[in-house]
């Protein structure tokens, strides 16, 4: 159909015979070049190659067609559409993704088709698209990471049509050019010599030295180790600029560092690896691991392999106290650690990739990475504290995770420190996906005594039923914006006991546009303060909305959230004072339950019942297009058969429900003078609209027996919330 379409153009059919023989010929052997490569021949890829063929017809090109090389196919592609990040965005616009990822592959466009994808996510979370297209763009951008790290382990090059190894002699090759260059060149199968103004070493741990004040190092490939460990230190000359140590693989797949390392860059000083597979141990029981203890360092396409308890551990600069001039201050050098566009493999035995330890201030930076088959990614425990309130002042701590996957981990970020330090956490456009290797709870994060947490635009899905999705206690500031949360549909989730937020004494709380489903307790508050909740979809859980008995919120704004298939929407047993306002509740047993109505502002909210709750309370009912008027007693056979009382008699004999039931769909279809009730197979969305709308004489008649039963059979909720009835009541919407 799309090439029919293409033939009929005017710009076809109106050109001359040679013109569109040219035309087809140029177009099947294009067809021919694509189809090769195993591509998928989409709409979009027809539509485009047509649009060349006619250009090149048109020009009397389809003579050079015969020869015509990748290279030029993909330069005529991109002069029709601008750039590779026009083809990308166009692709992901409408929704070929994995049209994107193969055009990222064949023409080396990783990197600016993640970035398509990071810009994609922004605008689909500020449009408050639909949650299934939001997932659809972060599995598959997962996808194309995952074919990413394939391409590092092929030793292609992620940038460019060359592989690693030639993009990284073109590098060298211009760095010799430069005159401060200082070019080291290790490697295993040469002599020691100097030649071409560059230094040629068999040994990594002298090239390391040699550079200790700056420069950069070519690392051919092999396997380089030492017996204890590499000791990489950078230091600044005196009076000099802050030096640079630059240590480039050849390829990340053949260029291997074993064992231990020990990082120090000093006085503002900077060590960067790219290219390079970090092998941290070869069991669980090797003491192996990565250690950095101050200045920057930097990762950049490298990927680690670790079986040993905990990867690397981050050491913040000690802080010195300094009263030399009368007055007694502290300082600290800062550590600063980045990783980008790496790969972790935790191979179902390393403990954690990042452990952060006791020092001075430290910051950690993830962009573009993924992490995979890990207990942790980030572990922070501190048990010391300084009662000095300066020395306090000088340590901080700030993580800030972008753009990665967290694959087949119990817990992303677990950080327990003490109060009084400085923690800023941030997580954007992360996805989680959480598997259990131990009996403990589980979270996307977890964390106590922070001054600012912000998590948005992130996709958290559970592969089994416990633990807290987001945790937070002893917070400052908290913003949980724009996520999507949730539980394996394939999961019997009747015992499940997750949280998808769990604060508790969070001073300020701002839960914005997020969407949930089939957890036991969307959202629960634990002696927090002023929290806000709005324009959430709270779906499939027991309690959308918990404040625990003996706990208080002083103040909880909860504004347009939509709860559906629960059997509490909002259950608060502590003390609460607040709103409740514009909220829908759809197929909610008790939508509002409090222990006191004293301080609690309930009003302009919604009770609905769904199409598919009608649909399974007419499961059995067969009736196409029925005369109301004229045929009433068909109707009331059906919903007899349906409620299993088909005894014979008139509608009066029927049970009070029963007769409310069909009078209710009588006179909420009279307008029509029919109603339509399909099978199990068809929509009902349109047939059921009247009985969508809330209706307090369709209240009445679904029992609590009726909605409580689909809750459990039809929509496997965990097992409701004990409830004091005695101090609770509930209250009217």
């Amino acid at each position: 159909l799309p090439l029919r379409k293409l033939f009929i153009k005017p710009k076809f059919r109106d050109g001359t015979r040679t013109i569109q023989e040219d035309f087809i010929k140029y177009f099947m052997m294009t067809l021919q070049k694509i189809l090769s490569k195993d591509l998928p021949m989409t709409d979009w890829r027809i539509r485009k190659i047509g649009e060349l063929a006619h250009q090149i017809s048109k020009n009397e090109m389809i003579n050079k067609a015969d020869s015509l090389t990748d290279s030029e196919l993909r330069s005529l592609l991109l002069n029709e559409m601008n750039s590779e990040e026009a083809v990308i965005q166009d692709l992901l616009a409408c929704g070929l993704f994995e049209d994107a990822n193969t055009f990222a592959l064949d023409y080396g466009a990783l990197e600016s088709t993640l970035v398509s994808y990071q810009m994609k996510m922004e605008e689909a979370a500020q449009n408050d698209s639909d949650s299934h297209w939001r997932m659809a763009l972060f599995n598959h951008r997962n996808g194309l990471l995952q074919a990413k790290l394939d391409a590092m382990d092929e030793g292609q090059n992620i940038d460019t049509n060359l592989n690693f190894k030639d993009k990284i002699q073109d590098y060298h090759e211009y760095l010799e050019k430069e005159e401060t260059a200082g070019l080291v060149i290790v490697n295993q199968k040469c002599e020691k010599k100097f030649e071409n103004g560059n230094f040629y070493l068999n040994d990594l741990q002298a090239g390391l030295k040699f550079c200790k004040h700056g420069g950069k190092v070519k690392l051919k490939n092999g396997v380089y180790f030492s017996a204890s460990h590499l000791d990489v230190t950078c230091s600044r000359k005196q009076n000099g600029p802050p030096p640079v140590i630059e240590v480039i693989g050849d390829s990340v797949n053949d260029c291997c560092v074993m064992g231990s390392l020990q990082i120090s860059a000093f006085d503002s000083s900077v060590v960067i690896f790219r290219n390079i597979k970090f092998e941290v141990g070869d069991s669980a029981e090797s003491n192996a691991s990565i250690n950095i203890f101050r200045g920057k360092v930097i990762f950049e396409n490298c990927i680690f392999e670790s079986f040993v308890n905990t990867a690397i551990y981050i050491h913040g600069a000690p802080v010195v106290k300094d009263d030399s001039s009368g007055e007694t201050y502290y300082k600290t050098i800062p550590t600063d650690v980045v990783m980008m566009d790496c790969f972790f493999e935790g191979l179902q035995s390393c403990q954690r990739a990042f452990s952060i330890e006791k020092g001075g201030k430290i910051n950690l930076s993830v962009k573009r990475c993924q992490f995979n088959e890990m207990y942790s990614v980030v572990s922070w425990f501190q048990a010391d504290m300084c009662e000095d309130p300066e020395y306090v002042a000088q340590q901080s701590v700030s993580i800030r995770m972008e753009d990665s996957h967290f694959n087949d981990i119990q817990d992303g970020l677990r950080i327990v420190c003490l109060p009084l330090r400085s923690l800023e956490v941030s997580l954007e456009r992360c996805s989680f996906n959480l598997v259990l290797y131990s009996e403990s709870q589980s979270s996307a994060v977890d964390v106590n005594n922070a001054s600012k947490v912000k998590i948005q635009n992130c996709l958290v899905k559970l592969n089994h039923t416990q633990g807290s999705a987001i945790k937070l206690s002893n917070i400052s500031l908290a913003t949980i914006e724009q996520n999507i949360l949730q539980t394996d549909p394939q999961l019997a989730k009747r015992l499940s006991t997750s949280v998808f937020v769990n604060l508790s004494k969070v001073c300020k709380a701002d839960i914005i546009r997020n969407w949930c489903q089939g957890l036991r307790i969307g959202m629960k508050f634990s002696d927090c303060g002023d929290v806000n909740v709005c324009n959430c979809d709270l779906l499939n859980s027991s309690v959308g909305v918990y404040v625990a008995k003996n706990s208080f919120t002083s103040s909880l704004r909860l504004e347009k959230v939509n709860m559906q298939s629960a059997f509490n929407g909002v259950l608060l047993e502590g003390t609460v004072s607040g709103t409740i306002s514009s909220c829908t509740f759809c197929d909610v047993l008790i939508p509002v339950m409090t222990s006191s109505t004293d301080n609690l502002k309930v009003s302009d909210n919604q009770k609905k019942f769904s199409s598919d709750l009608m649909k399974h309370l007419h499961s059995d009912a067969k009736v196409k297009q029925v005369d109301l008027q004229d045929d009433k007693e068909t109707l009331q056979h059906a919903i007899r058969r349906e409620r299993g009382r088909d005894q014979g008699g008139d509608v009066q004999s029927a049970p009070g429900d029963i007769a409310k039931q069909l009078n209710l769909q009588v006179e909420s279809l009279s307008m029509n003078n029919t109603m339509e009730i399909e099978d199990e197979d068809t929509d009902l969305s349109t047939a059921n609209e009247a009985l969508v709308a809330p209706n307090d004489d369709l209240n009445s008649v679904i029992s609590d027996e009726d909605l409580k039963l689909y809750l459990i059979v039809e929509q496997d909720l965990p097992y409701q919330v004990s409830v004091d009835r005695k101090s609770t009541k509930i209250v009217p919407i």
